[in-house]
């Protein structure tokens, strides 16, 4: 699916707010993993980025796509 929207498993970011499912899923497959925790009830395992809100994912450096959007 990644491949025929254009893009890269390394370039794509997957939000969710499942940890098996969107989490870890994404993670395995090889997506940028992003898990949105309104609650900070999960845990975060590792190559998984955890924010509390949407907006959150704003301020994380190294998601810096510079501004391409597929």
């Amino acid at each position: 699916g990644v491949r025929q929207l254009g893009s890269t498993v390394e370039s794509t970011l997957m939000i969710g707010d499942d940890l098996i499912n969107d989490g870890l899923g994404a993670r395995d497959a090889g997506l940028i993993s992003l898990l949105v925790d309104r609650k900070n009830t999960l845990v975060n395992p590792e190559r998984v980025y955890k924010v509390g809100s949407l907006s959150d994912v704003l301020h994380i450096p190294s998601l810096r796509f510079d501004n391409k959007i597929n």
